[in-house]
């Protein structure tokens, strides 16, 4: 279930975990995340995770940490920091950063903060082996792009238990996804969604996929680029990909504080997308850049998604989330109206 890594375990791959600690990169951040929505519970809850490793260009951070943001009426985020040589690769393979665990089919783990606990044990299965590049890869081969952005599964199950604090909560059936960034430094600033939970017009579940990136990278880093924008659609058991790179240019997109609205068009389809969620939805997060810079994300599990799809110029479907869509922005710039937790 984890990815085929970029630089860190391809190079712990090969050598001893001592030269593997020696060849920490100078410049460098590398990310696993997990994210998941309950189908069963009606209060809707909903947990983030991510794993991550951080070099900074002036050496002075060599981080390995795990993130975690529980949703339920509340919110409760945490973060753990760790020498980066507390990262290793267990023996059924993936990743590890102390006692947090992420593996083919399973992760677990404990994170300790602010007098707060956050602990899980989870089960994690596909639905399908469906994975996306948010990045055009004729950018990268120009090196317009340099950053590595894969959804590594769109459509997991999982099933397990999560401790808020000491108390329980049980996830069945959960529909999530997992996602792995890399590259020496982060973009300039973005938004990003996804979602695996819809309804249709009728109210009756559907098996309806979106994820959607509209994002600027710096030019010669320094110089912001235009926006970029890529979707995906898996609508009526057909994959619709918007991430060449005429697509990209293509593809609308415009958000604010607490919305985001798109459109994508192909041939006689066209997808219309509104996402929305209210300040208190989001708990604010600060991302370190290897530079030493900082970037501020507004992060939202609970948000609600309405895509419409056209055919012909005409309505064919309406697709609705209702509390089940992440919802992540991404700035240099903090966002006066969200707290940040993190």
């Amino acid at each position: 279930m984890v990815d085929e890594p970029h630089w860190v375990l391809q190079t712990h791959r090969h050598v001893s975990q001592e030269k593997f600690q020696k060849k920490f990169p100078e410049r460098f951040y590398e990310a696993w995340y997990l994210k998941l929505n309950s189908t069963e519970d009606p209060q809707g809850n909903a947990l983030w995770l991510r794993f991550t490793m951080l070099f900074s260009r002036s050496g002075a951070t060599r981080l390995a940490e795990v993130w975690g943001i529980f949703f339920d009426t509340g919110k409760l985020a945490l973060k753990q920091s760790f020498d980066a040589t507390s990262f290793f690769v267990p023996d059924e393979g993936g990743i590890a950063i102390d006692g947090c665990l992420l593996t083919p089919g399973r992760t677990k783990g404990e994170i300790n903060s602010r007098g707060h606990v956050l602990k899980w044990d989870l089960e994690i299965n596909p639905r399908s082996d469906l994975a996306f590049d948010l990045v055009p890869q004729g950018l990268k081969k120009v090196g317009l792009v340099k950053n590595y952005a894969v959804t590594v599964n769109e459509d997991l199950v999982f099933n397990g238990q999560v401790l808020i604090d000491g108390r329980p909560v049980q996830f069945v059936n959960a529909r999530g996804m997992q996602g792995h960034l890399s590259g020496e430094r982060n973009g300039h600033s973005w938004v990003w969604s996804h979602c695996n939970i819809f309804k249709n017009r009728h109210g009756k579940s559907e098996d309806f996929i979106f994820e959607g990136f509209s994002g600027r990278s710096r030019i010669g880093g320094i110089v912001p680029s235009p926006k970029l924008s890529s979707f995906l659609f898996v609508y009526k058991g057909r994959e619709y990909r918007f991430n060449n790179v005429w697509d990209c240019i293509r593809n609308k997109s415009e958000n604010g504080l607490t919305y985001w609205k798109f459109v994508a068009e192909k041939g006689d389809l066209v997808f219309r997308g509104t996402l929305e969620a209210t300040l208190s939805d989001f708990a604010g997060v600060t991302y370190e850049d290897t530079d030493g810079s900082f970037l501020y994300c507004s992060n939202s599990n609970i948000s609600d998604l309405q895509i419409l799809v056209y055919r012909g110029g005409r309505l064919e479907e309406t697709m609705k989330a209702d509390g089940t869509a992440a919802f992540e922005i991404v700035s240099r710039k903090k966002n006066p109206y969200v707290p940040l937790v993190i």
